[in-house]
This record gives structure tokens, sequence and C-alpha cells, in this order.
């Protein structure tokens, strides 16, 4: 259910597809290209329109130097795939409200996916009124999800942020460990499970 962006073999972002069942009415445009929203389907799987967006959800960014909640903004996918791989020096940054995600020397051009569903384009003006839409659909997403109350989650600004192990930290190859336990098949991009398991997954493997 949630699509993620592999980062150099150190961290991945997750991403939730959201069905247009959940989305206002108001709200079934991408902020970034103003195409409407289509189902989201597999990212492998074609579709009649090669071209269509559907809605994704910026969850949560998990790096070698621990995991934490995202800005929540909501966007098309082809419009975040084009923002992650472009050359801009915003490409690490949310295009809506400029929320820092990951570091730009962690980025790779591989992609992940997360199953319980959904897997940006060059710096441009967003209408203030497109803002504020993708800004409220952010704000009743966040207000929904479950909160993290273990020995090794906090929170800061309103993002869940979970700190590894000195061990984890150092340990190479993060993001292919993380895949093998979340149990990503070789080719897919889809991980077939919620936030929540993600972030269990995290806590053992911050802590081995």
């Amino acid at each position: 259910m949630t699509t993620d962006h592999s980062l150099r073999g150190e961290g991945a972002l997750f991403t939730t597809p959201l069905r247009l069942a959940s989305l206002e009415d108001g709200d079934r445009a991408c902020p970034i290209c103003q195409e409407l929203y289509v189902e989201p389907c597999r990212s492998n799987q074609s579709l009649p329109n090669g071209g269509a967006e559907w809605a994704v959800r910026v969850d949560m960014i998990a790096e070698r130097s621990g995991i934490r909640r995202c800005c929540g903004h909501v966007l098309g996918r082809s419009c975040l795939e084009k923002h992650l791989h472009s050359g801009g020096p915003w490409r690490n940054k949310c295009p809506l409200c400029r929320n820092v995600w990951f570091q730009t020397t962690l980025f790779n051009d591989v992609t992940v996916n997360r199953q319980t569903q959904i897997q940006t384009s060059a710096e441009r003006t967003v209408p203030q009124t497109t803002l504020r839409r993708s800004s409220r659909i952010a704000s009743r997403a966040l207000a929904r999800r479950p909160s993290s109350n273990t020995q090794h989650a906090s929170s800061r600004g309103g993002r869940t942020i979970i700190q590894p192990s000195s061990h984890a930290a150092r340990s190479p190859h993060f993001t292919r460990r993380l895949l093998r336990l979340l149990e990503v098949e070789t080719g897919s991009d889809e991980v077939k499970v919620t936030l929540e398991q993600i972030e269990r997954t995290l806590r053992i493997l911050y802590e081995s």
C-alpha cells in the first residue's frame, strides 16, 4: 500500500496510494500537473493511458540515521517520480511545502513500492489554493494515523522519529536488508504491509 524510493542503498521513501473515494471532489487532480487522478494500480501494470496519474501520499522516510514521518502531502505518482529523479537541488524536498524528506547525497534512481496501496516535477510555482487543498488532505491523513509509542520513538514537529542503534547506523547495505525483512520480491517495488508494520520491522533492523 506504499511506495518507497531507494536512497543509494542507505534508505527508502515510503508513499501510500489513495483511492478516488478517499479524496474530495476538489482534490482529485495532481497539484503539480493538474491531471485528474485515476484509481491506483500496481506500478508494473500497463495502463491504457501511459501518462495516467494516481494520488500518492508521502508518508515516511527510513535512513541509516533513523526513521521519521514526512509531511503527508498528496500529489501525482508520475510527478513525484519526476521530482525525485530531477537534477535540481530541491529534489529531496516536498514540492508543495519544502519539507526536507532526505539528504540529497543519499538519493539513487531505484524505486520500491509498498502495498496497502501506493506507490516532482521540476520546481514550479504551485497555486496557493492547490497548496491549501493538499495541506488539508495531509492534515486529515495525519490525524487518522496511530501514534508510535515505544522506547525508541519520539516526536519532533509532529513527525515520528525512531533512532537506530550505533551498530545499525554503521551497517552497510541498509536498504537491501530492509527490503529483505519486508519480503519485497526481486524486481518488485511493492511492500505488502502497513506503515505500522514497516516501523516495527525497522525497529528490529535498528536494534540488530
